[in-house]
């Protein structure tokens, strides 16, 4: 008589094994249906005795599977704000669509350029462009309203990121992250 795995096959593929029957040992009055039994050889029967967790039936075969860690919103925020990396899109200004690192540092530098435009009309180098490079490097000659443009939505990108991080509620934001 043989061993089973038996499967829920009425959840989304691969199946997960719910249970085990030894056909050998015992002499069952009713087992479940025959669609949700899975003749089990002698090696994979073995295997499940050291370790009877995490096996899956898919396609008629007896595999085991690691399901997709799925992320909360908290942790999903909180990957994107690890990738250090905000791809960015202007209708108004195309020459800064591009994927720029983000990182403390560079939120520093940002933040320092757009104080410097605040107080002096100018960036920290004393011209009214700076080259910013992506993450290709190549530098994306930005005027003061561009930067300025650029410095608020890596802001608002950050800071909603960030709210989520802490609240694990919001909206993740799109990419590429619209500028206007």
């Amino acid at each position: 008589m043989p061993q089973y795995a038996f499967f829920d096959n009425t959840v989304a593929a691969p199946y997960p094994v719910i249970g085990y029957f030894n056909t050998d040992a015992i002499n069952y009055q009713n087992l479940p249906p025959a669609l949700q039994l899975l003749e089990l050889n002698a090696a994979q029967w073995a295997q499940t005795r050291l370790n009877p967790s995490g096996w899956y039936v898919s396609n008629g075969e007896f595999i085991k599977y690691t399901p997709p860690v799925i992320l909360n919103l908290a942790q999903q925020a909180q990957k994107i704000i690890s990738a250090a990396q905000i791809t960015v899109s202007s209708v108004s200004y195309p020459s800064i669509n591009g994927t720029y690192n983000i990182q403390q540092s560079t939120i520093i530098f940002i933040n320092s350029e757009l104080v410097s435009i605040l107080t002096d009309g100018t960036f920290t180098n004393g011209e009214t462009i700076v080259g910013w490079p992506d993450i290709t490097g190549i530098e994306h000659n930005m005027t003061i309203t561009e930067f300025t443009l650029f410095g608020k939505g890596v802001a608002k990108w950050y800071n909603s990121l960030l709210l989520i991080t802490q609240t694990n509620t919001g909206t993740i934001p799109s990419t590429p992250y619209p500028l206007g």
